[in-house]
């Protein structure tokens, strides 16, 4: 039976612990920048039909991208599709399903790399519902202020 050097079993656990450092690293400077949320109700799917989800990013362009997590979550809450991107100023991603699905709604965190951004930045999406056979649209509506109640003043 072979034993592993002391320099070897060193470096092995020095590795683990870099690894391990990078991970967390990564998810305290995601915690660091804002994070902005965009929410839709829900929408059933039929079998015929296929939900488009779509964000992008406003902003001058030299100004620093931003990752963004797009979702479909179904009435439980629980992930149907999803993906992340990076996205760059004047840019787009998205995500699609098809049905059937009992109801789904999209939903997407941008996280922004710093708080020092342009007054212009912003995210903006849309979600439509495509009949696959006859290629009719509908868009759905998110409220205003994605959920939040308009300003009463």
């Amino acid at each position: 039976m072979k034993h592993i050097g002391t320099r070897t079993g060193v470096g092995v656990i020095c590795l683990l612990l870099g690894a391990l450092a990078g991970m967390v690293g990564a998810q305290v400077t995601e915690r660091l920048g804002r994070v902005t949320y965009i929410n839709t109700g829900l929408v059933p799917l039929s079998a015929q039909e296929r939900i488009l989800f779509s964000v992008s990013l406003d902003d001058v362009p030299d100004a620093p991208p931003a990752r963004m997590r797009l979702q479909f979550l179904d009435t439980t809450g629980g992930i149907v599709a999803t993906q992340v991107a990076l996205v760059q100023p004047g840019h787009s991603t998205s995500l699609q399903v098809d049905g059937p699905v009992a109801a789904v709604r999209a939903h997407a965190e941008v996280f922004e790399p710093t708080f020092q951004l342009t007054s212009r930045r912003t995210a903006v999406s849309t979600v439509e519902v495509v009949d696959v056979l006859t290629g009719e649209r509908r868009w759905v509506c998110a409220p205003p202020d994605n959920g939040q109640p308009p300003n009463r003043n």
